[in-house]
């Protein structure tokens, strides 16, 4: 029986969320942080989704990443077997991973050799920069090496990641899986007529004790 003090079951829709877990340094491709990804067009009587920050992370075979695909796999089958309790319809194996060497290669030759992981989230993830001070959206770009924070979460589509927090790490000039063109940023800002500055919204209501905690962990 999986630790139920370890996770939490949502009591109306029983999803189970697992332990925020770091991914090693690696490579990161197609990053939506600048501004969240569309959702893709829903299928017939489905609602409409909602945008998500997004980040693909390519991990290699080394030692490093392969014990974080170990401890994911680990921990999914622990949710999992708290998942499928008191569930008449249960799930069965669940994929935790994409086999980058299944793609098309030729499209994507840097898949070749990768286990693929995509982490998302509604509200923008934590970002901060190699010396863990806070940092723009678009210093995380594709090719560059990153950290990050991520939570697994079971639903009856089996297993997705939520990106908590991200920190870019070093980028040796390799650029590939870069993000789509922000078009809005060749405009400049506008200064209202009365001096004052524009408008700003708020930031993501995010805690500030589980900001700290995420930077200090990265």
């Amino acid at each position: 029986m999986a630790n139920k003090k370890s996770y939490y079951k949502h009591p109306q829709f029983g999803h189970v969320y697992g332990e925020e877990i770091l991914v090693p340094e690696v490579r990161c491709c197609w990053p939506s942080l600048v501004k969240p990804k569309d959702p893709p067009p829903p299928k017939p009587g489905m609602p409409e989704g909602s945008p998500r920050y997004e980040l693909t992370f390519l991990l290699p075979d080394t030692k490093e990443a392969n014990k974080f695909i170990a401890d994911i796999e680990k921990m999914t089958k622990e949710m999992l077997a708290l998942y499928n309790e008191d569930k008449k319809a249960t799930l069965g194996t669940i994929t935790t991973y994409s086999d980058g060497n299944k793609f098309d290669l030729e499209k994507y030759p840097y898949y070749e050799g990768h286990k693929i992981l995509v982490a998302r989230n509604q509200k923008m993830p934590i970002i901060v920069d190699a010396k863990r001070q806070a940092g723009s959206a678009d210093i995380i770009t594709g090719g560059c090496f990153v950290q990050a924070l991520i939570t697994p979460l079971i639903t009856a589509h089996g297993v997705s990641y939520k990106l908590n927090a991200v920190q870019f790490r070093r980028d040796d000039g390799t650029k590939f899986g870069g993000s789509a063109r922000d078009l809005t940023s060749m405009f400049s800002s506008v200064e209202s007529s009365d001096g004052a500055a524009p408008f700003e919204a708020d930031e993501p209501t995010e805690p500030v004790s589980a900001k700290k905690k995420a930077v200090n962990i990265l």
